[in-house]
C-alpha cells in the first residue's frame, strides 16, 4: 500500500539442464532479489550477465528435478515485503529471425597460423545448434562481416574455423554468436584480440580494410 503499481513485463526463460537462463531483465535487478524470489523454489544460487543488449540471470537448483517442476508448472507466486506478484510461464516463442535471448560466450582466440589466413576458435557448449563467426578491421569501429558458413551456420560440433584470403598487413578482430534449437540466439561475444594474418607479426592499431573472406570449416 503507498507503492506505485508496477507495470507488467515479459522475459525469455530458457530451462538447462539444472538451471535456468532469463533474459530482458531491468537493468537495475540484483541477484538478492532474484534469489528471494527463487529460493522458495529451491534455487540455491543465482548470478547476472550485463551486456550491451541487456541483463541474464543464471539460476541453479540442486537438480534437474526441481527444474522441471518449475517449467511443470504454469503458474508461479513470487512474493516480498511490499508486493505479491504473480508469474505465468507462455508457450515458447518461435518469432521470424534470430532473437537475442541467451548471454554470450567468451571472447574467441584468434591466431595465426599461415600467410593469410586466421584461426578463429571459440569455447562450445551444449546449448548450441551452431555457431556464427564474424570479423572485421581492428581499431577501426567498422562494421562486421559474417564469415560464410555451409547452411549459415558452423556445426555444433565445430570450435573454430579457418578464414583464408586475408591482407597480411592488417590486424583483425573476431566474436562469436551461437544459436539455440528455439530460434533465439546468443549475443555476440567480446571482441577477440587483434591479429595480423601472418605468423609471429604483432598487430599494428590502425591497420584495417575490408576483404572478401572465404573459410574452411575445422572440426573439433
Amino acid at each position: 500500500e503507498g507503492w506505485p503499481a508496477r507495470p507488467d513485463f515479459q522475459l525469455d526463460c530458457h530451462a538447462l539442464a539444472d538451471r535456468i537462463i532469463l533474459s530482458g531483465l531491468p537493468m537495475d535487478a540484483n541477484e538478492a532479489e532474484l534469489m528471494a524470489c527463487f529460493a522458495k523454489h529451491g534455487a540455491t544460487m543465482t548470478a547476472l550477465a550485463r551486456s550491451q543488449n541487456g541483463t541474464f540471470a543464471s539460476v541453479g537448483f540442486p537438480s534437474q528435478t526441481e527444474v522441471v517442476r518449475f517449467v511443470g508448472r504454469s503458474i508461479h507466486t513470487f512474493a516480498d515485503d511490499k508486493e505479491t506478484r504473480l508469474v505465468r510461464l507462455l508457450p515458447c516463442r518461435r518469432a521470424g529471425g534470430c532473437k537475442t535471448a541467451l548471454p554470450g560466450l567468451p571472447a574467441p582466440t584468434l591466431v595465426s597460423e599461415e600467410t593469410g589466413a586466421l584461426m578463429v576458435r571459440w569455447t562450445p557448449i551444449v546449448l548450441a545448434t551452431g555457431y556464427t563467426v564474424e570479423l572485421r578491421p581492428a581499431g577501426r569501429q567498422a562494421s562486421w562481416s559474417l564469415v560464410e558458413a555451409p547452411g549459415g551456420s558452423f556445426s555444433k560440433h565445430a570450435a573454430s574455423c579457418r578464414v583464408s584470403g586475408l591482407p597480411t598487413n592488417v590486424a583483425f578482430e573476431a566474436r562469436v554468436t551461437y544459436l539455440a534449437s528455439c530460434g533465439c540466439c546468443s549475443d555476440a561475444s567480446d571482441p577477440s584480440a587483434w591479429c595480423m594474418a601472418f605468423p609471429n607479426m604483432a598487430p599494428t592499431p590502425g591497420l584495417g580494410a575490408p576483404m572478401p573472406w572465404q573459410q574452411q570449416q575445422q572440426q573439433k
